[in-house]
């Protein structure tokens, strides 16, 4: 785990050593390709990197980029008649990601559950995104509202997502963490407990709606393996897009955390956090 030092200036929580705090899913697409607006491409002149979240899409100002079931996943249960399940199967369909559920019938006897009915509305925790394509073309909606691009070599993809979670770990600061941990643990204890992690993969377009007519159809394997995908599902609508994500998302004492709605503006310069732009006084 990373050690960590606290900035009384800017309550940063800098990083001091490597990336060691963090594991990255191995694979290696072909080639990506980041559209952007030409002021923001960074073989232009531009000197950061935009780092959004993956609840910032959902209200996102640009119609073309916005999706407002970013994250999110609704499980519905329709079983024919009251049909008993495992306690696994039906902790882990709502477990620690539902933030809505509505049971329909379901009854309790005997200390086995029996369910006909429910509906499970679950969400991701927030974390950081960044978006590319794996296509150079026309890219969806992300071409409609972005001109320009540059590309991440395939051979590079790692030491990409490496060296930007680098950056992101060493902009943390406490006001990206939730008040449960913010208001009520030590700096101490945060040091000690925080750590960030990522993965990388494409995303996968298909139905956010899953149904489940019997616990076979959607074994506890399954459940718990698109709990993990649900940062990379969106719509079919969104296809031509083509995405390939970075996601990056912190922890607290190896529990994954929900962010504070906060993206982040990366500088990939370090002088630029020593020196400045000289403006002559008026």
């Amino acid at each position: 785990m990373t050690l960590a030092k606290f900035n009384q200036d800017n309550a940063k929580l800098q990083a001091i050593s490597g990336v060691s705090f963090m594991s990255l899913v191995s694979f290696a697409p072909p080639g990506l390709f980041k559209f952007c607006a030409p002021e923001h491409n960074i073989f232009n002149g531009c000197n950061t990197i935009r780092v959004g979240t993956l609840w910032g899409f959902r209200d996102e100002e640009n119609a073309h980029l916005r999706d407002e079931g970013e994250g999110t996943l609704d499980y519905k249960i329709r079983f024919p008649d009251l049909t008993p399940v495992s306690n696994e199967w039906i902790s882990e369909i709502g477990g620690d990601i539902a933030r809505n559920v509505h049971i329909g019938q379901m009854q309790f006897s005997n200390g086995i559950f029996s369910i006909r009915e429910a509906s499970i509305a679950a969400s991701y925790a927030n974390c950081w995104v960044f978006c590319v394509s794996t296509t150079s073309d026309a890219a969806g909606n992300i071409s409609c509202a972005h001109n320009s691009k540059w590309t991440i070599p395939g051979e590079k993809v790692t030491d990409f997502a490496t060296y930007i979670a680098q950056l992101l770990w060493e902009s943390v600061d406490l006001l990206d963490l939730p008040a449960t941990i913010r208001d009520t643990k030590s700096l101490q204890e945060i040091q000690r407990g925080l750590s960030l992690n990522a993965e990388m993969r494409p995303v996968t377009y298909r139905d956010r709606v899953i149904i489940a007519t019997c616990e076979e159809d959607f074994p506890v394997s399954e459940v718990r393996a698109l709990k993990e995908s649900i940062p990379f599902i969106k719509p079919r609508s969104f296809e031509s897009e083509r995405e390939f994500r970075f996601l990056f998302h912190l922890s607290y004492q190896g529990k994954r955390i929900s962010i504070e709605n906060r993206p982040k503006i990366l500088k990939l310069r370090p002088i630029d956090s020593l020196a400045q732009e000289w403006k002559p006084r008026a």
